[in-house]
């Protein structure tokens, strides 16, 4: 056998075959549009893991609720109003539920996941990005944000929305990001699409939203499904007797 011929043989007989670029080419196309063809689905998935820790956080505020009413001979926050002990902010009343009792403040509500949807753009950077149902129904037509209600007091605790997810923008000012009495929707303004937005309904994938029903099950709202009826609580007297200052 030839020098030659020995070098281009394997140790076993068999001679090597390098690929051509032409193979190579025809190689890298099939994997990139293969991953093409992946980078939606893995996009979908992603999404739709983030819907689902969005649900999960509105079930833990449902539950805190509960446990809220139970500490507060049955009452449960809604709005709140600077000055008044009994209308303090629900995200620090309801997350007090949730974080033991520690020293949960406004600066750390950015740090407290369970009050954010992941998919929020704004998550993380604010104190939260769910709002709650203040509306009263009575005030109608100036329409003003409703306080503490007993839980046992509201009609269709199945069917009314309590809590639902925040627009990217809902603040009048960029400086009242902090104030928390803005954490609520009251009127019809508030609705997607209207001049003063403050509630979204299709923060997942442009099309749903996640709700929290007073009952606590969460169900899934589709672009433009939002009415007026699925807040209201079918009281027409709000805070006829004073409520406590809560936990």
């Amino acid at each position: 056998m030839s020098r030659r011929a020995f070098t281009a043989l394997e140790p076993t007989g068999v001679r090597r075959r390098a690929f051509t670029l032409v193979e190579l080419l025809a190689v890298l196309g099939i994997i990139a549009f293969l991953i093409a063809l992946l980078l939606p689905a893995l996009s979908a998935a992603r999404e739709v893991a983030k819907r689902t820790s969005c649900g999960s956080n509105l079930r833990q505020l449902g539950i805190a609720i509960q446990l809220y009413a139970n500490q507060s001979q049955g009452w449960i926050p809604r709005d709140c109003t600077l000055g008044r002990p009994d209308r303090q902010p629900w995200p620090l009343q309801l997350g007090r539920m949730l974080d033991g009792g520690s020293n949960l403040t406004i600066e750390t509500l950015p740090q407290f996941r369970v009050l954010h949807c992941p998919s929020h753009p704004r998550a993380g950077t604010i104190p939260a990005t769910y709002l709650v149902n203040a509306f009263a129904f009575e005030t109608d037509p100036n329409w003003a944000p409703d306080g503490p209600v007993k839980w046992t007091s509201v009609a269709r605790p199945s069917e009314i929305v309590w809590m639902a997810e925040a627009a990217n923008d809902f603040f009048p000012e960029p400086e009242m990001i902090g104030q928390l009495r803005f954490y609520d929707v009251y009127d019809p303004m508030h609705l997607p699409r209207q001049d003063r937005q403050r509630l979204s309904d299709d923060r997942h994938r442009g099309a749903t939203a996640n709700v929290l029903h007073l009952d606590g099950h969460i169900s899934v709202v589709r672009r433009g499904q939002f009415t007026l009826e699925m807040f209201d609580d079918g009281l027409r007297q709000h805070a006829t007797e004073p409520p406590p200052t809560g936990p």
